[in-house]
């Protein structure tokens, strides 16, 4: 074995070794629990992980369905003020998806991912909230370490700012995507204004899987008229 070939070989191990080392640890970065340590490496992982290797638990803990979501969206023409009805923009990424098994659109995933991230809270922000419920609901004699409400919202004030900013630009890009699925609406051309109805149908539960006459609940969430 020449010495070149050593060589060769011992940068393949080196190359293998650093891949199975940082590719588990970006994982968990991704996947783990929220820790100082992972604010500070979730932009650079995030970066090279995303969008060809993203991580989450759903594999190892799924959690079963409850419900079915969409959206429809009306517009508002320039020249009459005027909202239109209500047009359906789920349905056609499902019927693209049921019209092609082998290689189905993912035009649907727009909807479907938008919806997910746009309703969406922080875990961080929800543990804060929940520990102060549960504080102002103590017995006021009960002594803590924690932090004032007051500084607390301090500092979680830049990451409500960024949820509520993540949640608009969501709805933003799903209002875009609605005019341009209807582009011929306002007498030929496209709508100046539209607005967002994200409906919720949740299931009945187990104990009423076998009375026909439930058929769930449904929940609907309007957003303010968006310019696309």
């Amino acid at each position: 074995m020449t010495s070149r070939t050593r060589f060769a070989r011992r940068v393949a191990l080196g190359a293998a070794a650093t891949v199975l080392t940082v590719y588990p640890l970006s994982a968990l970065v991704l996947a783990g629990p929220k820790t100082p340590i992972t604010f500070e490496l979730y932009p650079v992982v995030a970066s090279y992980m995303h969008p060809y290797f993203p991580q989450n638990w759903n594999l190892f803990a799924p959690d079963p369905i409850s419900e079915e979501r969409g959206a429809i969206a009306r517009f508002r023409c320039t020249e009459t003020g005027e909202p239109t009805e209500w047009v359906n923009i789920t349905q056609r990424g499902i019927d693209k998806v049921h019209a092609s098994r082998l290689f189905p659109s993912r035009e649907s995933r727009i909807v479907s991912n938008s919806i997910i991230t746009r309703f969406r809270e922080d875990d961080v922000i929800l543990r804060v909230d929940k520990r102060q419920t549960a504080s102002a609901a103590a017995p006021k004699d009960q002594g803590t370490n924690a932090p004032t409400d007051g500084a607390t919202d301090a500092l979680l004030e830049p990451l409500r700012e960024a949820s509520q900013q993540e949640k608009d630009d969501i709805e933003r890009v799903l209002a875009r995507y609605a005019s341009a699925r209807q582009p011929s609406v306002c007498a030929g051309g496209p709508a100046s204004q539209v607005q967002l109805r994200f409906v919720f149908h949740k299931f009945p539960g187990w104990s009423s899987r076998n009375d026909l006459d439930k058929t769930g609940d449904i929940e609907t969430f309007d957003t303010e008229w968006i310019t696309p």
